[in-house]
């Protein structure tokens, strides 16, 4: 979450706008964000299986990962960008539109990202078991790479 808060605060600060006026520096963004996703979906992909009641023998993503992946994410700014530039609350003072409008994105962003843990949470068994957590990992994986492929594709 402090990744999304960082996006959020420079996208309403106005650093995004840099991703317009040198294209070079948002292809460097993509470029980065799409090498560690693909590095990420390896990671996922060729992960140990969860022993019943043990946690995995590798290092778990942390707060370091988490961070470079909200960071690296042109995407992100893009949006911001455009809810800034277009859907910013209707309030007397601008500064309070865009901080109401910050919290408001990060709140749903929090309130998703709390789904998602759950829902984790709800799958975890079925990477106890050595046969369904291959399968699992190798769809994840190929999902993140094909969203890697859209977006690089698709610009």
């Amino acid at each position: 979450m402090l990744g999304l808060a960082f996006v959020i605060t420079s996208a309403g600060l106005g650093l995004a706008a840099l991703f317009t006026q040198f294209a070079q520096l948002r292809i460097a963004f993509q470029i980065a964000g799409a090498l560690y996703i693909l590095y990420l979906a390896y990671r996922i992909a060729t992960a140990p299986v969860l022993a019943k009641g043990a946690e995995a023998s590798r290092r778990l993503p942390g707060l370091r990962d988490g961070l470079l992946l909200n960071v690296l994410n042109v995407k992100a700014y893009a949006v911001f960008v455009a809810i800034f530039s277009g859907f910013v609350l209707p309030m007397q003072s601008p500064a309070a539109a865009y901080l109401i409008t910050g919290l408001l994105c990060f709140s749903v962003g929090l309130t998703v990202n709390i789904g998602w843990l759950w829902f984790g949470g709800a799958i975890r068994p079925l990477f106890t078991n050595a046969h369904s957590a291959l399968h699992l990992r190798r769809l994840f994986a190929l999902l993140m790479v094909a969203s890697v492929l859209i977006v690089l594709l698709g610009d």
